[in-house]
């Protein structure tokens, strides 16, 4: 009789299997739940009670029918007496710990169908059944938030804690700040870890002193530092051409001329020569211009090219050294323009204030140049063009 009352309820009650609903991420408490009240309607059914005084008929059923897993989970619990409602309550606080409401409404939101075949009362009713974990009658508008900030950060690590750690808004908000902050410093050192090589455009200083022959010589000091140290690392830089090691391909500066001193293999930014420009004794010459034209340094232009990326003279200074000074003034296209040449920088550039003053403006092509002042954000560039222009005279 006994023998085949369990086997009808066997037949009616699958055993209770925790770890298939936790592989496939289902609410064990509810799974659990379900499957107890399951049970308890076959035991009513079959008419199994316990008896005024011995074993309990029913803790023996629970344990039977559950299976070999849910034994073992019950051997590992603290019991309060052999009765069925004690092994019934001990089972029950084992599967059901903390709730995670922002798991359970993440799952909820998530829930999409299953197939194109699934009907949308199907649909529905799974919805409804996952929706009584959620407890949306007491969901506040920063718990929505949260939720719509867990479905939508593109932050796998955020997400992960948010779910992991059921975070509260400020706390959520306090983490997704540290996230960011700490994703621009990581941008940040990767991007300046060491600085593009670019040539600079502004001048720099110069020391002028007179050599026991009369004659001039201007130096210009350039100090180039060879290692970057951040973070108590080296960072080695290439000794031709500047430019972090080891090069992705062939060395830029392999072949190249150097602009300081003409020696090939080596670009200027990392030159170690000491260059020295020794010019002719001072000559005085009469200065061709206007009469409230101010006064000014006068040159003598041996060779002179001139473009809007790259100015290159040979020059001879005539004036005297105490009103040293670079800016002079040229004629293109019959129109007067103050110019500074020769600063010590890598290239000299027109303005396009300047250029837009110019009665005749010769039209302008793409350069290649990048120009970035020290310091400074890089200077857009217009373009270049290429004209003639006239100085004492001279072309």
């Amino acid at each position: 009789m006994a023998t085949a009352i369990l086997t009808s309820i066997k037949a009616c009650v699958p055993e209770f299997k925790p770890e298939e609903l936790s592989d496939t991420g289902k609410n064990v408490d509810r799974r659990w739940k379900e499957w107890l009240e399951n049970l308890e309607l076959v035991l009513d059914f079959e008419g199994v009670t316990d008896p005024a005084e011995g074993a309990s008929k029913r803790r023996a059923a629970l344990l039977t029918v559950g299976g070999q897993t849910l034994r073992e989970i019950f051997s590992t619990l603290t019991v309060e007496g052999d009765t069925y409602k004690a092994a019934k309550d001990a089972l029950t606080a084992h599967f059901s710990p903390k709730k995670n409401l922002t798991a359970d409404r993440y799952r909820f939101f998530c829930t999409k169908p299953t197939s194109p075949e699934e009907t949308h009362d199907h649909w529905i009713t799974r919805l409804r059944t996952k929706g009584k974990d959620c407890e949306f009658e007491n969901m506040t508008l920063d718990e929505a938030i949260k939720l719509v900030v867990t479905l939508h950060t593109p932050s796998d690590k955020l997400q992960r804690d948010i779910i992991a750690k059921d975070m509260d808004l400020k706390t959520l908000i306090d983490s997704a700040r540290a996230l960011e902050l700490t994703q621009r410093e990581v941008t940040f050192m990767k991007q300046n870890t060491l600085e593009p090589v670019e040539p600079a455009v502004n001048a720099v200083s110069k020391r002028s002193h007179e050599t026991k022959g009369g004659y001039t010589q201007t130096s210009q000091e350039e100090t180039h530092d060879r290692q970057i140290h951040r973070n108590k690392g080296t960072l080695v830089v290439c000794k031709y051409c500047g430019q972090q090691t080891p090069h992705k391909g062939r060395c830029k500066a392999r072949g190249a001329t150097c602009n300081k001193c003409k020696k090939k293999g080596h670009f200027a930014v990392v030159c170690q020569s000491k260059t020295y420009k020794a010019y002719k004794p001072i000559e005085q010459l009469q200065e061709e211009g206007s009469d409230n034209e101010d006064p000014q340094v006068s040159y003598k232009f041996d060779q002179l090219t001139w473009k809007l990326d790259q100015v290159t003279a040979d020059t001879k200074a005539m004036s005297q050294p105490s009103e040293y000074n670079t800016t002079v003034t040229i004629r293109v296209q019959d129109q007067r323009l103050k110019v500074q040449v020769d600063s010590g920088a890598e290239v000299n550039v027109m303005d396009y204030k300047t250029y837009k003053t110019l009665h005749k403006r010769p039209p302008l092509r793409n350069s290649g140049a990048k120009l970035k002042p020290y310091g400074s954000k890089p200077l857009p560039v217009k373009g270049c063009f290429k004209r003639k222009f006239e100085r004492m005279g001279r072309r």
